[in-house]
């Protein structure tokens, strides 16, 4: 019986982009011995560069933490490979402060804000939100000079998050 000896080993995808906290994507290992002949269920070692961005099991499974770019690496027999993954949240939903306001009479004013929330519902960082109202003729809005997710509304409004397929 001859034993065979990883020689090189390759790891696919070498790249990918994971766009939700807790998302997550799995890395597979290849790994063929001196004479090129792939190597079946080779044993593997996997590592993380950062695992306050990602983490990596032993069985190849990167799941992100917060954003940022990690090189994974994959060693088996002293040779090793290596793929980068970038966690870049999306916002795919928007959140109000409140989904429901009373507003009695014409002049009446509310503060709303916002948040961008990535597909798993974790917050997005920074994220650019469009606000506009639904009627104009019911109610109008108007930034507060503050932050560009918080305004003051009339009756009527629509929150929508911007780069979200757009």
């Amino acid at each position: 019986v001859i034993a065979q000896v990883a020689r090189f080993i390759v790891v696919t995808p070498s790249f990918d982009t994971l766009t939700a906290i807790a998302d997550s994507a799995r890395i597979a290992v290849l790994a063929f011995d001196s004479l090129n002949f792939p190597m079946p269920n080779p044993s593997v070692a996997w590592a993380t560069s950062d695992a306050a961005i990602a983490t990596v099991d032993q069985a190849g499974l990167v799941r992100a933490v917060k954003n940022g770019v990690v090189l994974v690496t994959a060693s088996a027999a002293g040779q090793s490979a290596f793929a980068t993954v970038v966690v870049r949240q999306e916002v795919a939903a928007a959140q109000l402060s409140t989904d429901r306001v009373a507003l009695v009479g014409e002049g009446d004013t509310v503060r709303l804000s916002a948040v961008g929330l990535d597909k798993n519902g974790y917050p997005v960082a920074d994220a650019t939100l469009a606000w506009r109202s639904r009627s104009g003729c019911v109610a109008s809005l108007r930034g507060n000079g503050g932050s560009p997710n918080e305004y003051f509304y009339g009756l009527s409004m629509l929150v929508t998050a911007r780069g979200a397929g757009e």
